[in-house]
Formats: C-alpha cells, structure tokens, sequence
C-alpha cells in the first residue's frame, strides 16, 4: 500500500516530464537560496542568544533551583507538541475515517490493518510539514545551550522519537474522539482544537521572553520564571519525559524510549481490532438529509457566484478559523507580551504572521475550490465564463486576506510609529502576491487534487502540500520584500543574506524583475490552467 502511495505521488510530478522536473528544479534552487540567511540568522543572531541563556542558566542555579535551560527546552517542546496536535488531529480524522477511497479499500483484498498504515503513512508525510519550521529553531537552541557533538547527536536521536510519539498520540485522541462522538461535531472539534493552539503558543510567549536578555540581571530572571519553573517541567505533562531524557541520563531515555514504543503498541491494537469496527460503525448510521425549501433572490450572475462562494467558506469553521488565526495571530501575542515588539522582535513576529497569512491563503483557496468539486461542477449551470468563475473565488479570497493584512499593517504602525513607511510599503506589496496565491491555490488544487469531496483539508496529494508550503512561504520573501527594500534603497541588506554581491544588475533584478516575473507567470498559469474552456 505505500508503495503504491509512493508510486502514486511520484506519477503526480513524472505526468508532466519536462515541466515537472523544470518545477522540481526551480522550487530546490529557490529553497537553496533561501537557506541562506536561515543558516545565517541562526549562527549570528539566534545561537549566540542561547549561548548567553547557558550562561545565565549557570548563575540563577546559585541562587535557585530554577534550571533555565531544562525550563527553555521544556517550553519548546511545548510549542511543538501543541501546535503540532491541535493542527494534525482535524487531517488526522478526516483521513483516517472520512476519506472517500476508504470504501472503496475496504472491498478490496487488502489487511484493514494495512489500510489503516496506508492512511497514516499519508497523514505524517503531510502533517509533519510545519516541522520544517520549528526544527531549525528548536536544534539551534539545543545547540546554543551547549548540546554540540555527541550530545547533539543524542538530542537529534530523542527529537526524532518525540515526533513520533506527537504522531502516536495525535492517532490515539483522533481514534477516541471518532470512537465517542460517532463522527458528529467534527467540524466544532476541529475549529477548537485550532484555536487551543493559538492560545497556548501565545501563553508560551507570554513566559517565555528573552527579549531583555543582555540587560537582564539573574535576580530579574528569577523572579520571572521562578512561578512557572514548578508547572512547566512538571512530570505530569506529555512532553516531559522528553525532556527529562535530554537533560537527564542514560535511563531517563530508555524510559522515554520505552514509553514511545508502548504508544506504537496502543496504535497498531488500534489498527488491528478498533479500526474495522468504528469504521463499520460509521458507515451503518443513516445519513440525514435536508429537504428545505427557501425563498430564492436573483441576482446578477457574477454576485451569484461570489454569493455561493461565501456561502460555501463560512458554513466551514475551520475555514472561519484560517481567516482569524492570522488576524487575532499579531494583535493578541502583542497585546500578551508588549516588549516583543522591541528591537528583532518585531522582524520575528511579522515574519511569523506572513508566513500564517501567505500559506493560509493558499489553504483557503485550494479549499474553495475543493469545495466546489462537492457541487459535481456546478460551473455548467451559470452562463458565465470559467474565467468569471475563478475570478469569484479569487477575487473573495483576496479581499478577505487583504483585509486581514491592511488592518494588521494599521495595527503594527499604530504601536511601531519608526517603521510606518515600510509597513506602508509592505502592506501594498502583499497585496499582488496575496492574489497569486489565491491563483496558485486553485492551481494546485487541480493538478495535484486527491478527489476528495467530503475531506476538502485533504484536498492535496502529498506532491501539492509540499508545493503549497513551499511556494507559500517563499513568495513573499521573493516579491513583497525586495520591492518594499528596493524602493526604500535598502535591497543590499538582503543581498548580503544570500550571499549575492549588490550592484546597479542585481538591485534591479531582485527588486524588481524577478518579482515582476513571479506575480506575472503565476497569473498566466492561473489563466491557462484554470480558464481552460474559455479558449
């Protein structure tokens, strides 16, 4: 069965030969630059900051039994292991009891036991995306507090057994959720758990802030931390024993070791004795329909299109959410926090609501358009044009993030008044490339579509998730923030973060062609792709 998964995502790519391994090799280039500066801000801002943290951590151990660095490991772990759960359980249900190929799979002469591995295998290979993220940062601060050599080897070793156990706990609280509410409240569930995530990732904030670190003195440190050393490395959370077995010895791993490998056994009874029979039990409830009969309003046919499309993202809650995750994202983590916003910690926390705000606009595009596939093309009733029915979702999906990212850009200048020209800047230039996401979201969901119809979260094979965290992410740095430091005579500063000599060529090239290009061929994809009967 993963073999044929394997085969099936490959064939997704090898379909278009040439095109595709042009796309394979421009997306590799693009990543290789910009691994640049994530390298370089990693050894010359980040480490040195925790270097200073193992410092610190030598001296308040005189004075308290606080351990600073075991209270910094055990904050990100935190961060991983809820960010991570609250984002995976909703793909996690959706794929592993409410795919469509299911029964299809289920007629077929295959173990249910290795279906059930099938469809996890495709759940981690997705859900594990946002490690991508927080993997750098979470290794580089090990190694600042001095984890380097064998040590970091070891703490490489017992990272990759924590996500695995995020991954077995994540199946195990799916499995019960679905066991004990029979498939109902999925989508109140799902936008909860999504929303759990915020909150917790702004209450680690809160605490954990470093933002005054060199001016610190160990006394203040102290009195900060000491009233939540006791909760946060409490032996009662699920991340602790990962923790204890990075700051601990040889037997803390193997108890942690052996805990993960009892969290695989739980998992593989639940693939061979419960997994048939939620499944079954799921299929045999009666399906309620919905007869209503409502006064029907006539409006032109383009309002009718961008009515059924609003219709269509707000009867999602999830979908709700992926609008005001990035919206609350800035405002509440600054409101919880104020200092972060001095010195870097306002380019870390813009750079975190772009990051939110670009890759949650391709989400809900590619969603829209997934759910379009439930309305079996329900494009051959209106007498419009494909391109009037893509500009519709298009043109919602972009006034919705646009909105998000103008009124943020109000807020950030309101208590950052010094940087208010850039932001100016910035904010107009996000907004093309908020588009062609938007664009690029219905792309994807066309070439790189599972078919799903009931599981629109699952609406990429594994080929587009990576190509819409990608691109995504990228685009913004290749796009709204040279153009923005172009303008403003300061494109050199990013010159210099990938290593590319500044001159009259290369200013102009990056600050303003190859942009240009990016949002131009988007675009024009989007037209050939997705407006296909209108030639």
């Amino acid at each position: 069965m993963i073999k044929w998964r394997l085969k099936e995502q490959l064939h997704s790519i090898m379909k278009y030969r040439t095109r595709g391994l042009i796309i394979l090799f421009l997306i590799a280039g693009v990543l290789f630059l910009v691994l640049f500066p994530l390298i370089f801000y990693l050894k010359i801002f980040f480490i040195p900051n925790f270097e200073k943290v193992s410092e610190l951590s030598q001296k308040l151990k005189s004075l308290t039994d606080v351990d600073l660095s075991e209270l910094i490991i055990s904050f990100f772990a935190s961060i991983i292991f809820v960010i991570m759960l609250g984002s995976d359980i909703p793909v996690t249900i959706s794929n592993l009891f409410f795919a469509d190929k299911l029964e299809n799979l289920w007629h077929t002469p295959i173990k249910r036991s290795n279906i059930f591995k099938a469809q996890l295998f495709e759940v981690f290979s997705s859900a594990s995306l946002p490690l991508v993220l927080f993997s750098p940062f979470f290794l580089g601060a090990l190694y600042g507090l001095g984890y380097r050599g064998y040590d970091f080897l070891r703490v490489l070793f017992l990272f990759s057994l924590f996500i695995i156990e995020i991954f077995f706990v994540n199946v195990l609280a799916s499995t019960i959720i679905v066991f004990f509410t029979s498939g109902k409240l999925m989508k109140f569930i799902s936008a909860i758990m999504t929303a759990v995530t915020l909150v917790v990732f702004v209450f680690t904030l809160r605490i954990m802030d470093f933002s005054a670190l060199e001016s610190a003195s160990a006394l203040e440190v102290t009195d900060r931390l000491l009233a939540f050393s006791s909760i946060a490395t409490s032996k009662f959370l699920p991340w602790s024993l990962f923790v204890k077995a990075i700051t601990g010895d040889l037997t803390d791993a193997l108890v942690f070791s052996i805990f993960v490998i009892s969290l695989g056994a739980g998992v593989e009874l639940v693939s061979r004795k419960y997994y048939s029979l939620i499944l079954n039990k799921l299929w045999a409830m009666p399906r309620k329909s919905k007869n209503n009969i409502e006064k029907l309003h006539y409006l032109p046919p383009f309002l009718s299109l961008l009515k059924k499309d609003a219709l269509l993202i707000f009867r999602e809650p999830k979908l709700i959410f992926a609008f005001l995750y990035p919206a609350l994202f800035a405002p509440v983590i600054i409101i919880a926090n104020p200092s972060l916003i001095m010195g870097t910690g306002i380019i870390q926390l813009l750079s975190l609501f772009v990051f939110l705000l670009s890759n949650y606009t391709t989400i809900a595009s590619t969603a829209l358009f997934a759910f379009e596939r439930q309305l079996n093309d329900f494009k051959k009733v209106f007498s419009v044009t494909s391109f009037r029915f893509v500009f519709s979702k298009v043109l919602l999906i972009w006034l919705l993030f646009s909105t998000i990212n103008t009124m943020l850009s109000i807020y950030i200048k309101s208590v950052k008044p010094d940087i208010s020209h850039f932001m100016t800047l910035f904010q107009f230039f996000m907004l093309p490339s908020i588009f062609v996401l938007a664009v690029f979201g219905g792309i994807l969901e066309q070439r790189f579509g599972t078919g799903e119809s009931k599981n629109v979260f699952k609406a990429l094979n594994l080929t587009g998730a990576i190509l819409s965290f990608l691109v995504s992410s990228i685009m913004p740095l290749l796009t709204a923030l040279p153009v923005t430091l172009f303008i403003l005579g300061r494109i050199d500063t990013m010159l210099v973060l990938i290593r590319i000599p500044g001159n009259p060529l290369t200013r102009l090239l990056f600050g303003a062609v190859i942009p240009v290009i990016l949002w131009t061929l988007n675009l024009w994809l989007g037209v050939k792709l997705l407006c296909y009967n209108d030639v």
